[in-house]
């Protein structure tokens, strides 16, 4: 690997070659145990240890030790967040951005008790959202930020231990999520990163113990009879898609800007589709739950399942308008081979539910629905966007019907109509007799939808030629080889497997391994 990085900081700025002209001084990824009693300024004095660079001549490194070199150099460089669409560079600053929390520990030592409420304690934090029993806020530590999530269960702990069943239900969230980070973002295999358009999750607990904002501030909260699900994650700094409507002045609402319309709907159609070939359907993907990152890789190219190891034609190069869209939030996302087996998280699922089965409470009484509009749109008799959920939608079609309909009535809206025309004509494009069959079939109307000879009768070809970037690959930029068919059956079988794993109290993960 011959490509060279350049990473900025406000102070300095450091181009560091993969084979190491110079000897950065060893640092130890795996920092000093923190004590679970340990005050907050202590764990700050501990953890804050800063890199200091000096030019040696060159000395022989093995692989390891120069990735971890990088990972060190790559994980204390704020300006890093700009390279968020090269998945090296991405997956060295998650994986140190974990080790920064989430600690190596001994046997001896208890394990997961409240470990983010320790380490988050009296620390400044920023609400930043909330739902039916989660809150999500933002908090900085040693120099990084942090979203962290905690869910709340509505069991005690006697019966979550009682009842794996239901804990598996409250545990699919975070391991969903851990899953899209290791093997679609690339996590597991940089170099075969097959989508960025995820936000990443660095860790989370089982925990009675959990991180609470009181006037701008974490304190520690105990439960006593319950338990929850703490997670932490990236933060993305242009916030959600829907708050980007307030970045007018800069000309970056995706839905007065064409070029930046296009390239979130594309972006998200992508990530849809990468959903559905490994069996996983969002089920609430609002602009709410689609955050963005600025970028400075203009480029972002995808490659769809063919059969040839590198194929031009088969090949999407989109100009990513200077910003990276990403899905978050799985709260109530569910797995397909749960959903058409009526269930394995529950012994006798809820029959008033029919096909809506799996989530329980979250899922309307099937002679609730609304009958299936023109174009898969998921509106109710006002106009209104409806939950897809109570859509007859199937569960292909819940995310693509949701996040188009969302943009159609958000840009009619904002009276920019070419965008809300576009996203009708790709609604309809999916709107297939019958339903849609397959994660195949949705990929193949994907590239349809994003091909120039489809955007240009929408747009001009003077308009749409700015969609797309060169398609002259440049050294150090990453090809996303998109999931076919057989990758996703592997993929979802190990999914599957994941989800049907006990769970235990007071364990923490960092990724989709115990600590």
């Amino acid at each position: 690997m011959n490509d060279i990085f350049d990473l900025f900081d406000e102070e300095r700025e450091v181009s560091l070659n993969i084979h190491c002209s110079f000897v950065v001084p060893p640092v130890d990824l795996f920092p000093t145990i923190i004590e679970q009693t340990a005050q907050p300024a202590e764990i700050q004095k501990t953890k804050r240890q800063r890199l200091i660079f000096e030019k040696e001549k060159p000395k022989k490194q093995s692989a390891k030790s120069r990735m971890l070199s990088l990972a060190n150099m790559i994980g204390r460089a704020p300006a890093m967040k700009g390279r968020i669409a090269t998945p090296v560079v991405r997956c060295a600053v998650i994986e140190d951005s974990s080790r920064c929390v989430i600690q190596l520990r001994s046997e001896e030592d208890v394990k997961g008790f409240g470990e983010f409420a320790t380490m988050f304690n009296e620390l400044p934090a920023i609400h930043l959202g909330s739902g039916r029993s989660s809150t999500v806020f933002e908090v900085e530590f040693c120099g990084r930020s942090f979203a962290v999530k905690t869910a709340k269960t509505d069991e005690t702990r006697e019966e979550m231990l009682g009842n794996q069943k239901n804990f598996k239900m409250w545990a699919a969230e975070p391991r969903i999520a851990a899953f899209v980070t290791e093997h679609l973002i690339g996590l597991k295999s940089p170099t075969i990163a097959r989508c960025p358009n995820f936000v990443a999750q660095y860790g989370y607990e089982y925990t009675s113990v959990i991180p609470k904002l009181h006037n701008d501030s974490i304190i520690q909260c105990s439960l006593k009879k319950y338990t929850a699900v703490v997670m932490i994650g990236e933060v993305f700094d242009y916030g959600t898609a829907e708050e980007m409507e307030k970045l007018i002045e800069f000309d970056l609402c995706p839905l007065r800007n064409e070029k930046l319309a296009f390239s979130m709907i594309a972006q998200i159609l992508i990530a849809i589709a990468c959903l559905q070939t490994i069996g996983v359907s969002h089920n609430d993907l609002r602009l709410d739950n689609i955050f963005a990152h600025s970028t400075t890789d203009s480029a972002l190219r995808y490659q769809f399942p063919s059969e040839k190891i590198f194929d031009p034609s088969n090949m999407l190069c989109l100009n990513s308008q200077g910003v990276m869209f990403a899905v978050g939030d799985f709260g109530i996302a569910s797995c397909e081979a749960w959903e058409t087996s009526g269930d394995m998280r529950f012994e006798k699922p809820n029959l008033e539910y029919g096909r809506h089965a799996t989530l329980g409470t979250y899922y309307f009484d099937e002679r609730q629905r609304m009958a299936r509009k023109s174009g898969m749109l998921c509106s109710d008799w006002k106009g209104n966007l409806a939950h897809p959920l109570m859509c007859d939608l199937d569960t292909r079609e819940r995310d693509i019907s949701a996040f188009l309909t969302q943009v159609v009535l958000d840009s009619e809206r904002l009276k920019s109509f070419r965008i809300a025309q576009y996203a009708r004509d790709v609604l309809k494009e999916f709107d297939v007799e019958g339903c849609l069959q397959s994660a195949k079939q949705i990929m193949e109307i994907t590239k349809r939808v994003l091909s120039p000879e489809f955007t240009n009768t929408r747009f001009g070809d003077v308009v749409a030629s700015k969609f797309y970037s060169s398609s002259d690959v440049l050294p150090g930029e990453h090809i996303y080889f998109l999931p076919n068919e057989f990758d996703g059956c592997y993929m979802e079988r190990e999914l599957e497997k994941l989800l049907q794993e006990d769970c235990q109290l007071d364990s923490l993960f960092r990724h989709l391994k115990r600590m």
